[in-house]
């Protein structure tokens, strides 16, 4: 492992051609492959040391349970041996005293998945109009896409996220019924649930983090009373960020924190059953340019943010995993990438005027969490305002959503994987 302080992102390699000592005679090329990319990427691979036996005929990490019923959870053998031999490669855990800890993090097919159960997934969607209506959920136009860049200054992973000039986006997050999780969102420097500055790795009580379930996705800001304001994403610098004009400062990025909860509270095996977020997905132009983009809220929604019904001292703390989103703007995205830019999102008003339909969940009886903040976000068409003197900038028009295009989702349906 190189020197430098890593976020212990651990991979079990799950087989190679035999056993340990009849690896060195075969291919190995698919493994020398795997090493590079972990040990450009801080990624602890651990490889099977099992000798062959009639029940592993070839040297197989022990996925199966040969004698160890809890084999697929941090309590099985293992698991808990890799997670020791993690911790003895790293000297310390050297997470946790910035606020990013040890639970296991892997992006796969553009989603970030947090520990065993846990992912979290970047949608493309329609930009509200900010026109003082409150309008129901707008769909889902597809994943953006994530890739894997630097650490960050703390050891914590960051991903690159492109986006639009006033593009929308929400997040979703599929989560196991049985075994929820704890999960802080905080777009550029503000914590999206409370409205205020966050820069700690705990949670907080008034309930600064969502809990998923329920929580299956979040579009934007709490602004309180079961709404909230759109995030849009805007340039970094030119005083659009949530964190502009108050002490946190105008920041970048957004900061995804995942909590588990302490062991005896749920049950470690899963029941047979659905998990995460299903919105309508489906796609096309736009203007100017920098590099790195904020997030600024827009226009509003219902949309409540369920109350913790588990009690905030079931969280463990200690085992926080951070993932740090830069967020860039998609026509750099070539040149720094070398794929593809995403095409650019379709307006509110076209959208509707074609019929195809928005979105509320059916949860009148649930409670949501209010914001801590004393004032609402400023928002982007605020902001614009400022800087026309006082006219309203070329936005969004308001849209009619009639009633029939609205389809209603049941709690349950909420919750199936997107």
């Amino acid at each position: 492992m190189p020197a430098a302080r890593r976020f212990p992102r651990v991979q079990a390699r799950a087989e190679l051609p035999g056993n340990r000592h009849a690896a060195v005679r075969h291919d190995l090329r698919p493994a020398r492959r795997l090493q590079r990319v972990a040990d450009r990427n801080g990624i602890v691979v651990l490889y099977p040391q099992a000798v062959a036996a009639p029940a592993s005929p070839r040297g197989c990490w022990d996925w199966w349970g040969y004698g160890d019923p809890p084999y697929a959870t941090r309590t099985g053998r293992q698991m808990g041996g890799g997670e020791g031999d993690s911790r003895a490669d790293h000297g310390r855990d050297d997470g946790i005293a910035h606020g990013v800890g040890i639970m296991c993090m892997v992006l796969t097919d553009n989603r970030l998945r947090f520990g065993e159960r846990l992912m979290v997934s970047f949608h493309r969607t329609l930009r509200l109009p900010e026109d003082g209506r409150t309008y129901p959920l707008p769909p889902g136009f597809g994943l953006l896409p994530v890739l894997a860049g630097p650490e960050t200054g703390e050891g914590a992973p960051s991903f690159l996220v492109p986006l639009y000039r006033r593009e929308a986006l929400w997040i979703g997050f599929s989560a196991a019924p049985w075994k929820p999780n704890a999960v802080k969102v905080v777009a550029g420097g503000i914590n999206a649930v409370s409205g205020l500055p966050d820069d700690s790795a705990g949670l907080g009580d008034p309930q600064n983090y969502l809990v998923c379930p329920d929580q299956p996705w979040l579009d934007g800001c709490n602004i309180g009373d079961g709404t909230i304001r759109q995030f849009v994403a805007m340039p970094l610098g030119q005083g659009y960020g949530l964190g502009a004009g108050s002490e946190a400062g105008e920041q970048g990025g957004l900061d995804i924190i995942a909590y588990e909860p302490l062991p005896g509270h749920f049950p470690e095996a899963p029941p047979p059953g659905p998990s995460g977020p299903m919105r309508l997905s489906s796609f096309v132009a736009e203007e100017p340019r920098p590099m790195e983009m904020t997030l600024g809220v827009g226009g509003r929604m219902r949309q409540k943010i369920y109350p913790d019904r588990f009690g905030l001292s079931i969280w463990d703390i200690s085992r926080a995993s951070r993932a740090h989103l830069r967020l860039v703007d998609a026509r750099d995205w070539h040149a720094l990438t070398g794929a593809a830019a995403p095409a650019s999102p379709i307006d509110a008003e076209s959208y509707t005027r074609a019929g195809l339909p928005w979105f509320e969940i059916y949860d009148e009886g649930e409670g949501t969490v209010a914001p801590t903040a004393a004032k609402p976000p400023r928002t982007v068409g605020e902001r614009d305002r400022e800087y026309n003197d006082g006219k309203t900038a070329k936005t969004n028009g308001s849209v009619d959503v009639n009633v029939r295009q609205i389809t209603v989702i049941g709690r349950d349906k909420a919750s199936q994987p997107d």
